[in-house]
């Protein structure tokens, strides 16, 4: 697979598109990237792959959208650290997610136990309901860097969400199964 080139901004550039009216929260962050990290760049081209994946597999009628933690900045209630919010709306309803990606960059392991007890603590607390005139929790979707990690948050999710009285949905899948996986199929394994 080859990799895609990133880009950033030098100082010329910036302030010509600052000249233009273009925002300057944007162009700040774009031209601070070429200092950040290439595991930090990589979780975010990965994320992209997520999207990419999320689109292609919608149905043709479905309204998607994919909100990233610069999206929701602006909302105070959602979870921190939240990587992504899916919100996928159809016919039947709207199906809401929330996603973490748990790869090298963010130390899988304990960072992804934590995270699971950190969902079931914002669930008991009521902040989503409050704030979302009372829907449904959203499905958890954990992406973790490989199958050994799957199994390991799997059997610990299994344990966790046994012991609370909330209606969590946790499904699991690794970066791999999202990167070759067919069109159309399931990559998704529930925690029941």
């Amino acid at each position: 697979m080859t990799k895609p080139f990133i880009f950033c901004l030098n100082t010329l550039a910036r302030q010509i598109l600052k000249e233009q009216d273009f925002n300057g929260d944007l162009l700040n962050r774009l031209y601070k990237e070429k200092w950040l990290k290439e595991n930090f760049r990589n979780h975010c081209l990965f994320i992209v792959d997520i999207y990419l994946f999320f689109l292609s597999n919608k149905e043709k009628d479905s309204k998607l959208a994919f909100c990233t933690r610069q999206d929701l900045t602006n909302f105070d209630y959602l979870p921190d650290d939240l990587d992504v919010y899916i919100a996928v709306e159809t016919r039947k309803g709207t199906k809401r997610y929330f996603l973490d990606l748990f790869d090298e960059y963010r130390k899988p392991a304990g960072v992804a136990r934590f995270a699971i007890r950190k969902y079931i603590t914002y669930c008991e607390d009521g902040s989503w309901q409050a704030n979302t005139e009372n829907s449904s929790f959203p499905t958890l979707l954990f992406v973790v860097a490989d199958e050994r990690r799957r199994k390991h948050l799997h059997m610990y999710g299994k344990a966790k969400l046994a012991k609370t009285f909330q209606d969590i949905s946790l499904f699991l899948t690794t970066q791999d199964t999202i990167r070759f996986s067919n069109d159309k199929t399931n990559i998704w394994k529930e925690v029941a």
